[in-house]
């Protein structure tokens, strides 16, 4: 059903798109140039610049874009933040979850009390297309050191893609870092001073 919505659409937009172009040209082109040869010559070059030409902001911005995400670095993970025995931990440094899936349900609420999240956006260039960096920070509450920086290169596309809302059919341009760490290992166990492990 999606498929035939999309192909509808771009028979639609084409058409409409076909349709301006030809009175432009029956308003101007063909009505000054009056040599027949010159005006299938003009005629020629003008179909691919017409059909082509708005695409041209996302057909050179695809590279750039693929450019930005091969230089792309990995997850930025500092180190582990030490948590003495308690809510994670028992007194031996044994963990009190035993597996991820127990730790996101048990403890997800305990591990936002260590950890905060912030996220930031900026924009890296407008032209061909416009292309922005998303950084997704986990800090450390008690410190305010970022444990964890991850980084997304996005896209919405070309004008065209915009204008028409094509980027809700089509994804949109999007690369993610990797080696994002689970929410368990941002965690170490460290006696307390005066402990023995």
């Amino acid at each position: 059903m999606i498929a035939l919505s999309l192909l509808f659409g771009i028979i639609v937009v084409g058409s409409i798109w076909f349709f301006i172009g030809r009175f432009i040209w029956r308003k101007t082109f063909n009505r000054f140039i009056r040599h027949r040869p010159t005006l299938i010559v003009v005629t020629l070059l003008l179909i691919p610049v017409w059909f082509v030409g708005p695409f041209m902001d996302e057909i050179i911005g695809a590279p750039k874009f693929e450019q930005l995400c091969q230089q792309l670095p990995p997850v930025t993970f500092t180190e582990p933040v030490d948590v003495g025995p308690g809510k994670f931990f028992d007194e031996n440094g044994k963990p009190r979850w035993e597996n991820v899936q127990d730790f996101m349900v048990h403890f997800k609420k305990d591990w936002r009390e260590l950890f905060d999240s912030r996220d930031s956006w900026s924009l890296i260039t407008r032209w061909p297309m416009p292309i922005g960096e998303y950084h997704y920070e986990v800090v450390e509450k008690k410190t305010g050191r970022v444990v964890v920086l991850s980084r997304t290169i996005l896209s919405p596309g070309g004008l065209v893609r915009r204008i028409f809302g094509l980027s809700l059919i089509f994804r949109r341009y999007s690369c993610t870092d990797r080696g994002f760490p689970p929410d368990e290992e941002l965690i170490r166990f460290k006696p307390q001073q005066g402990e023995h492990k």
